[in-house]
């Protein structure tokens, strides 16, 4: 599916180059696609290698999401939450952060955002 926002109209997003590549594979060749590239890819202090293995690794464990459907709030925000079981137990969940503010264009993601 394409992702949103960047697959709306031209109304929307004037931006032809992320309108017409807002497919997920798209994104992921984005040297073809961007005509883009990293002096340094990484992500956490990862290599791609290195994240690939930690992702395997990590799939191995026993987990659990948090999902979450965003959409716009007209200001930036600091979302923190915390777990709690059913006997009352609870635990920190984790944080991210939403950026907006009073003019931004009405947004709303049109799949569960999962928090691992």
């Amino acid at each position: 599916q394409p992702l949103q926002p960047f697959a709306q109209t031209s109304i929307t997003n004037p931006d032809s180059v992320t309108r017409d590549h807002s497919v997920p594979f798209d994104v992921f060749n984005y040297r073809d696609s961007f005509h883009y590239s990293y002096d340094n890819f990484q992500f956490n202090g990862l290599s791609i290698p290195q994240l690939q293995r930690e992702i395997v690794r990590r799939e191995s464990l026993e987990r659990v999401f948090v999902g979450f459907m965003l959409h716009g709030i007209g200001q930036s925000a600091l979302v923190v939450f915390e777990i709690v079981t059913p006997q009352g137990n609870r635990y920190e969940g984790g944080d991210f952060y939403l950026l907006g503010d009073e003019f931004e264009t009405p947004w709303e993601y049109d799949r569960l955002f999962k928090y691992e």
